[in-house]
């Protein structure tokens, strides 16, 4: 609760006491009800041993972290672990030390009990929403505002789902928002210390997913000239030229290889560049089954746009009560993340909503990175776009504050809905 409070009055202090405590009673509430989801859905306890169902990374972490725990026992550490309870773990090539190194503190402090992974996913959320709030603030929208943006963002649906699993997208939405806060610190007024915490932060985010780190370095880059006001662009510069020399020999050392396997920098270049992605009728056989290059990035790039946006609406579910659950709140957060985008381009089209402020236009960019950036991956998806939406809300929230503008948002979103479904089913029936 001291830590709750502590990060309250740290990301928004000018928030009446009342609004605090109904953000509190939301995060007890999204606790209870994620632990409660996943521990009937994804859990089962037997002899002593923890088994996790969820399917991907859910399990994949979970796995890695007792994997780290049982290397840790090796080593001479007595963790209070029976090896031979252990034996279903075998061991993994999914191992991200980011996340399922924290999970393994957490099991190291709390014992083998995913519910705590859990709780910490919930919270770092809420933690990622107060960041988000601030970053608002920084952007020069009002208090109302601010909070109306920090509402919509807590009541994300997929944000919501994703933090309900064992899951790294908590900790690397936190790290981002984070380090944009830092970024922005130390182009305001340059110090040693602020360009320490940038250059951990953007370590840390190595250690998830290191093409989430491009658009804070041009943040980095970009913003020292477009946003500083001080005399320290030169010195800067130059720092922040060592921290990306830095940062570049990080990735060489470590290579990307958090799996014991040896896969080298162009590789892994290779890899980002030559994709095939998977992953239904449309993405399988369709135009987003073209790799995008230059002379077709032009409709392979808004196809694969469409396609994650989408996810699953052309997919009605299965029949257990997981994937059922699962889809109605993947197709609610798919029109979500529709109608935002819906209200940003609104909002590009009619600029009088908003002022015309350096920040604004610089996060947008930011925003719109985060929201490209997906559109490589072997395996898209929307939970990976998620991150895109506090910067292109900084935006778009001006417009969507004003009712009558919401609701034409979401008939956009509707209408675009609509055509989308049409099309896929005339096309793949």
């Amino acid at each position: 609760m001291a830590i709750i409070s502590f990060a309250m009055n740290l990301c928004a202090p000018e928030l009446p006491e009342k609004i605090k405590w109904i953000l509190i009673g939301l995060l007890a509430m999204k606790m209870i009800g994620s632990v409660a989801y996943f521990e009937h859905f994804f859990i089962i306890r037997e002899s002593g041993n923890v088994t996790i169902t969820a399917y991907g990374d859910s399990f994949l972490h979970h796995r890695a972290a007792v994997e780290f725990l049982e290397s840790w026992a090796k080593n001479g550490t007595d963790l209070g672990l029976n090896p031979d309870n252990q034996a279903s773990y075998e061991p993994s090539l999914v191992t991200s030390l980011g996340y399922s190194g924290l999970l393994a503190l957490i099991y190291f402090v709390a014992g083998i009990v995913p519910e705590v992974g859990i709780v910490v996913n919930a919270f770092l959320s809420f933690i990622f929403c107060l960041l988000s709030y601030k970053l608002f603030i920084i952007a020069g929208l009002s208090t109302r505002t601010a909070l109306v943006g920090l509402v919509i963002l807590f009541f994300c649906p997929g944000l919501w789902l994703w933090s309900a699993l064992l899951y790294k997208d908590s900790l690397l939405f936190t790290i981002v928002a984070a380090c944009t806060l830092a970024a922005i610190k130390l182009i305001d007024k340059y110090s040693w210390r602020s360009l320490l915490l940038v250059i951990v932060l953007l370590v840390l985010l190595l250690t998830l997913r290191f093409s989430f780190v491009i658009p804070l370095l041009a943040l980095l880059l970009f913003g020292s000239f477009y946003l500083s006001q001080t005399t320290f662009k030169k010195s800067l510069f130059v720092s922040l030229a060592g921290g990306g020399v830095l940062i570049a020999l990080l990735i060489i050392q470590v290579n990307f290889n958090l799996m014991n396997t040896t896969v080298s920098i162009m590789d892994t270049v290779k890899t980002v560049i030559d994709l095939k992605p998977a992953g239904g009728n449309f993405m399988t056989n369709g135009i987003g089954s073209i790799s995008p290059n230059i002379s077709n990035f032009w409709y392979t790039l808004p196809a694969r746009a469409v396609y994650i946006l989408m996810i699953p609406m052309p997919w009605f579910g299965g029949n257990s009560g997981v994937e059922r659950f699962d889809y109605i709140v993947s197709h609610l957060d798919a029109v979500y993340d529709i109608t935002l985008f819906m209200a940003l381009l609104i909002t590009l089209f009619q600029r009088k909503y908003i002022e015309s402020i350096k920040i604004q236009n610089t996060l947008l960019v930011i925003g719109l990175m985060y929201f490209i950036i997906p559109l490589f991956f072997f395996s898209p998806g929307r939970r990976y776009m998620t991150i895109a939406m506090p910067f292109l809300l900084v935006y778009t929230l001006p417009f969507l504050i004003q009712k009558k503008n919401a609701i034409t948002s979401l008939i956009m979103a509707a209408i675009f809905i609509s055509i989308v479904q049409i099309t896929y089913y005339a096309i793949y029936s």
